[in-house]
């Protein structure tokens, strides 16, 4: 599996990793673990596909899907977001507006590709989602990065995947909902 760069790819490397490889021998539906400023996560209400086949896509196939998404595509998405799922997620009617006008309620916010564009993502509403920045959004795209940081365009490599469960909108669902927590014995899953 592949490594990224910076003080976190330790910590992934030595606590994330070997959770992951548990994931293989472990029954049911195991939750996410995530690496942020130095702290190992459990990332409540998120699991993980053990065998996920990622492939990176040519640059130039990524850059015109990525214009599309920043030309359009995310404010028509927030757009169509329901009103009670935004409601139940906690968020004002002033947040709700600025939602309703295709636009993300604040800078603690992000619309993000659940498959990335990098791999086989499309720009679909049904492969979207509202995601709060941190820690959740920080601790997938973490995951993202070092699980695929070396991969070459046109390869494949089968990684630990992260996914919301099916139908996943909005992230986390309710303001108290699905907290991701510090770790505090990492080695153990």
């Amino acid at each position: 599996m592949a490594k990224g760069a910076g003080a976190g790819a330790g910590l992934f490397t030595k606590f994330v990793e070997p959770f992951l490889k548990k994931i293989k021998v472990i029954a049911g539906d195991v939750h996410a673990r995530g690496v942020l400023g130095g702290q190992v996560y459990d990332m409540p209400g998120m699991r993980v596909t053990p065998e996920f086949s990622y492939t990176r896509r040519p640059r130039a196939e990524l850059a015109q899907l990525r214009e599309t998404f920043n030309g359009g595509v995310r404010q028509d998405f927030l757009k169509s977001l329901d009103q009670g799922a935004l409601q139940r997620a906690g968020f004002s009617p002033t947040e709700i507006a600025r939602i309703r006008a295709g636009k993300v309620p604040g800078r603690d916010w992000s619309v993000h590709h659940i498959l990335p564009l990098d791999d086989g993502g499309t720009n679909s509403f049904d492969n979207l989602v509202l995601i709060r920045n941190s820690p959740d959004h920080q601790l997938v795209t973490n995951h993202q990065h070092y699980v695929t940081a070396d991969l070459p365009v046109g390869d494949t490599r089968t990684v630990p995947w992260i996914h919301y469960p099916p139908g996943t909108r909005v992230w986390p669902p309710t303001p108290t909902a699905n907290r991701p927590t510090i770790v505090t014995h990492p080695d153990v899953p």
